[in-house]
C-alpha cells in the first residue's frame, strides 16, 4: 500500500505521464494493473508447500523430483491452490476513518479474495484472557467493543460474497454439543465453496502453552471437496 501511494498515486508525474511520451511517459496503466505484482508479493511470502517441507537442496535426483513438483504446480495452480494466512493486525494498518481506502485498496488489488473475519462477543473473556497473558496491554472493554464494531463494519463494506464473520466465542465454545461448536466451521467451510460434505473433526489449537499448537493437517473426509473442481470435471 505505502510503495503504491508514495511512487503511484501521490505522484503527479506519474499521474499525468499516463499515454504520453517524454519525462515520465508511459502508457496507460489499466485498472487493477499493480494486482498481479501484489499477489506475487504475498505468495513469495506466503509460498505453497512444494518441497514437501524440506529445506536443504538434497541430492540430484532429489532436485529433480522438486522441480517435477513445481512444474506440475505452476500447471494446477489457478484450478486448484489456494493460498491464506492470518493477519492479526488487519484493523492495526490505520484508523476508522481510512477503513474504506482499506477496503479499496484490498478489493482493487485481490478481487478474488474472500475474507474471515473472527471477533470475540464476550469481551469480558477476552480481556481476562488479555490480563493474563499481554500484562502490559493498555487495551479494555470499551476498547474491545468499538473493534467489534469496527469488525462489522468492515464485514458489510465487503459484503457477503467476500466477507464472512465468525464469533469465536461459539466457535470455540467447547462447552457446548460437539455438532454445535463444530458447526459453525462446518458452514464456514460451505461459504468458502467446498461440498456439504466437509465436516470439522476437531478443532485445531494454537498458541497452547506459548506458541505451540496442532502440527497434523486435518482430514475433513472424502466427502469433501471444492464445488469448482467438481462442476469443471
Amino acid at each position: 500500500q505505502t510503495l503504491i501511494d508514495t511512487s503511484i498515486r501521490n505522484q503527479k508525474g506519474w499521474q499525468n505521464g499516463a499515454g504520453h511520451r517524454g519525462p515520465w511517459g508511459h502508457n496507460v496503466v489499466p485498472p487493477g494493473g499493480f494486482s498481479c505484482a501484489a499477489q506475487s508479493i504475498l505468495e513469495t511470502m506466503n509460498p505453497p508447500d512444494i518441497f514437501n517441507g524440506e529445506v536443504d537442496g538434497g541430492t540430484t535426483e532429489d532436485k529433480k523430483t522438486k522441480k517435477e513438483r513445481e512444474q506440475e504446480l505452476s500447471e494446477d495452480y489457478d484450478s486448484e491452490m489456494i493460498l491464506g494466512f492470518k493477519a492479526t493486525r488487519f484493523l492495526a494498518t490505520g484508523e476508522e476513518e481510512n477503513d474504506e481506502a482499506l477496503i479499496r485498496f484490498v478489493q482493487e488489488m485481490f478481487p478474488c479474495s474472500r475474507f474471515i473475519l473472527n471477533y470475540r462477543s464476550d469481551v469480558e473473556a477476552q480481556m481476562a484472557s488479555f490480563e493474563k497473558n499481554l500484562q502490559h496491554t493498555k487495551v479494555d472493554t470499551d476498547e474491545l467493543h468499538m473493534r467489534n464494531d469496527r469488525m462489522m463494519q468492515l464485514h458489510s463494506m465487503l459484503g457477503p460474497h467476500q466477507s464472512h464473520i465468525m464469533d469465536s466465542s461459539k466457535w470455540t465454545d467447547q462447552t457446548k454439543s460437539e455438532y454445535s461448536f463444530l458447526h459453525t466451521l462446518d458452514g464456514m467451510a460451505k461459504w468458502l465453496g467446498y461440498s456439504e460434505g466437509c465436516k470439522f473433526p476437531k478443532l485445531l489449537e494454537y498458541n497452547t502453552n506459548g506458541y505451540n499448537g496442532d502440527l497434523e493437517p486435518l482430514d475433513l473426509g472424502p466427502e469433501c471437496y471444492y464445488l469448482a473442481d467438481y462442476e469443471s470435471a
